[in-house]
């Protein structure tokens, strides 16, 4: 009897060692659990600290984007026209400036030996003579050269008295005149700007210089602004049944292309949308 019992007692012993060592299993297994809960408790807090600072970075982008979308204010007006809306900002005086100076002036390059040996004032003499003597319904009123910069390797810098005098003194049939008195083998050198030109219309011819004239007029431009155009992919690369393309256009004047980047082009009764080309910028 006492054998039996001692052999029971064993088992007994035998399955409660088994019991608690499953039961010490368990409770490490359920610690582990425990503790991968709160690590991802800890990780699911963090996520939703970054989402917030996420959110409101998107909320700050989105309000700049919203102010600059609606201020469609011009470089140039914003600088030149538009001071009394940038009360309270401080702006760059000297940009201002010069900005206003370049409109002002006139590059000619010309190959004139003679003109090496002449004085600047009687340069300007010369110039301001020329200017009066041009017969033309479109003349401003007393416009002039008040300065000529020359330079080392040949050429001048004329500063006229008025942006008006300098784009009057641009156009084809008073150019011409200007040159041919004022130098020999003469030409202006203009400060060009390159435009790219969205999804314009293949009806619009750019080696046609017609075109680039009623372009002008259709957006209210100064005359012969536009110096020329073209497609940047060769006409016979189109696509069949292909109605729309882009394009590069390059023009005269600072205050045209600041304009157009801000108010669009309408060119064969699209509006076209543009973009300065990086690789020139103005």
């Amino acid at each position: 009897m006492k054998t039996v019992q001692d052999d029971v007692k064993v088992d007994l012993t035998s399955w409660c060692n088994s019991i608690e060592t499953k039961l010490v299993n368990l409770d490490k297994k359920q610690n582990k659990i425990l503790e991968a809960t709160v690590s991802i408790s800890e990780q699911a807090e963090g996520l939703q600290v970054m989402a917030k600072e996420i959110e409101s970075y998107v909320g700050k982008v989105t309000t700049a984007t919203n102010k600059l979308t609606s201020n469609t204010t011009p470089y140039w007006d914003a600088l030149i026209e538009g001071q009394g809306r940038m009360e309270g900002e401080n702006t760059n005086g000297k940009v201002i400036y010069d900005i206003k100076r370049k409109a002002k002036q006139i590059l000619i390059d010309f190959k004139d030996s003679e003109m090496a040996m002449t004085s600047t004032d009687t340069l300007i003499k010369k110039a301001n003579g020329i200017i009066v003597s041009i017969n033309d319904n479109n003349w401003p009123e007393m416009a002039k050269v008040e300065m000529i910069t020359r330079f080392p390797k040949g050429g001048t810098l004329l500063q006229l008295n008025s942006k008006e005098a300098a784009c009057w003194l641009r156009e084809p049939g008073v150019k011409e005149i200007f040159l041919q008195k004022f130098a020999k083998n003469a030409i202006v050198r203009e400060r060009s700007h390159h435009i790219l030109l969205y999804g314009v219309s293949i009806t619009f011819n750019p080696a046609n210089e017609t075109h680039l004239q009623e372009i002008e007029e259709a957006n209210g431009l100064v005359k012969y602004s536009f110096l020329k155009a073209r497609w940047i992919k060769p006409e016979g690369r189109r696509w069949r049944g292909q109605m729309h393309a882009y394009a590069t256009t390059t023009i005269a004047l600072a205050e045209t292309p600041n304009h157009l980047i801000g108010d669009g082009l309408h060119i064969c009764g699209v509006d076209i949308r543009l973009e300065r080309l990086r690789q020139k910028p103005f």
